[in-house]
């Protein structure tokens, strides 16, 4: 298991991902909104050159505000600085393109974009379409040092829908989703990626990665885990665990949920917790290996 952490994406807070690294974390992750946030690359430009250990990527990168050749050519530009270190995470993109009033990319334009910017990390020669031309394209002058694909650079989807679980399964190096460190979850997840593996063809290897995302607030000196500050600031989709003391010293874990709201799924039903307060914190990826089998898949809880 890998304990990775998600940063808000400032360029001159790039020293959030060097006391990550410090405090031992095992990845960083830098998410992608050009209306919101700096620019991701550019931001893990600076971690890339400021760090020597922890594994750099997008949390996630967008396909609607750049070209898939753009994508390619930036992420390698990263591995450059951090040869090994560097993942590619990539998803449709709702935040970034609803903040624009834009739907995000669709299925059939997002497969496409994916299948582009995997040839073109692999160093392949891939047709290309842009505005109705297609043109057949690779990158140039791989031996001049200007990007590196050298060590490859994994590619995770952003997955939650059937047709994009089985996407991830037919061409991804691994899988980012909310909700994985519900074991059911995960393994729902893994069932539906290893078909589409079956489907493409191959069988998932030992490394391929899955990630679950969770929220977290940083405590202040001296705070308790349950104050109100915490609880106000915790991630509306989330159930918060707070604490409190035993007559045995130890701390046992509560919740503070505003309101639960039940929806079925379905044959399944799912409870939506929803705590007090509005505000997004950030976010920590817990990540395992899916090398465990089906009917028992690793959890992403620690």
């Amino acid at each position: 298991m890998e304990f990775g952490v998600f940063v808000a994406t400032k360029i001159d807070d790039w020293q959030l991902i060097r006391e990550a690294e410090a405090l031992g974390y095992d990845r960083a992750w830098v998410p992608d909104s050009q209306m919101i946030w700096s620019d991701c690359y550019a931001t893990l430009a600076v971690a890339a050159a400021n760090t020597t250990r922890i594994k750099l990527g997008t949390g996630v990168a967008i396909p609607g505000t750049r070209l898939a050749p753009v994508t390619a050519h930036a992420i390698a530009s990263i591995n450059r600085l951090a040869p090994g270190r560097v993942f590619l995470g990539i998803g449709t993109g709702h935040t970034a393109m609803r903040v624009m009033g834009m739907p995000p990319m669709g299925f059939g334009a997002f497969c496409e974009y994916v299948r582009v910017v995997r040839a073109l990390l692999r160093g392949d020669e891939v047709d290309y379409t842009h505005d109705g031309v297609t043109r057949t394209i690779r990158f140039l002058h791989l031996d001049r040092g200007f990007i590196a694909i050298d060590p490859p650079i994994p590619i995770y989807l952003a997955a939650n829908a059937p047709r994009m679980l089985v996407l991830t399964g037919e061409v991804a190096d691994g899988h980012v989703a909310m909700g994985n460190e519900r074991p059911r979850v995960l393994a729902r997840h893994l069932t539906a990626i290893r078909g589409g593996a079956a489907k493409a063809g191959r069988t998932l290897p030992d490394g391929f990665h899955t990630t679950a995302l969770t929220s977290a607030v940083v405590l202040r000196p001296g705070e308790a885990v349950d104050s109100d500050r915490v609880v106000a600031r915790a991630d509306r989709r989330s159930r918060p665990a707070c604490t409190s003391p035993t007559k045995h010293g130890r701390r046992r874990a509560t919740t503070r949920p505003s309101r639960a709201r039940t929806r079925r799924c379905g044959r399944s039903t799912s409870t939506t917790w929803r705590p007090c307060g509005r505000r997004r914190t950030s976010a920590i990826s817990r990540s395992t290996r899916a090398t465990a089998p089906t009917s028992s898949p690793p959890s992403a809880a620690s």
